[in-house]
């Protein structure tokens, strides 16, 4: 799993009880890896919306 380069999205995950912080850990790595795998896909910024 790679770690969060934004600290305050790190933050946020944080904020989570761990049974919801695993599930949403699961779907970041689906979308980074997914993401790294897409050809024409450039880096991805994680952000708080």
């Amino acid at each position: 799993m790679s770690e969060f380069k934004n600290s305050m999205v790190a933050q946020v995950f944080e904020r989570y009880p761990k049974h919801i912080q695993i599930k949403l850990l699961f779907l970041r790595k689906l979308m980074l890896e997914t993401a790294s795998e897409t050809e024409d896909v450039g880096t991805v910024e994680e952000t708080l919306k």
